[in-house]
């Protein structure tokens, strides 16, 4: 879907949202990408607008296919960590070294 600005709109609206990236992208890294994609968009309606609606589909499904590779491979990680920090409490939790001067010598079981 395309909303017909005049050139000189366009540009300001690319000069705007540009502004808006250079303030977000120190601050919040996603807020601050999320205005790039919306700008290269502009941009690109600059130069050749008759393709704008393939690119925007194009990156539309780019940007869902790597949330989803993100989701998965935080969730992994996530297990993973989880797995593996646990495995360390319990080697150093249960290992019969930490006990050692806990036990009463004279104490028989």
């Amino acid at each position: 879907m395309f909303i017909p600005f005049t050139i000189e709109a366009r540009i300001a609206l690319i000069v705007i949202v540009y502004v808006i990236v250079e303030y977000f992208m120190p601050r919040n890294y996603s807020i601050g990408i999320f205005f790039v994609t919306n700008m290269v968009l502009l941009q690109t309606t600059l130069t050749a607008p008759s393709i704008w609606p393939s690119i925007a589909h194009s990156r539309f499904f780019g940007i869902v296919i790597g949330s989803l590779i993100g989701a998965a491979s935080a969730f992994i990680q996530y297990r993973l960590f989880d797995f593996y920090s646990q495995t360390i409490i319990n080697e150093r939790t249960y290992s019969p070294d930490n006990f050692k001067e806990h036990i009463d010598p004279n104490h028989s079981l």
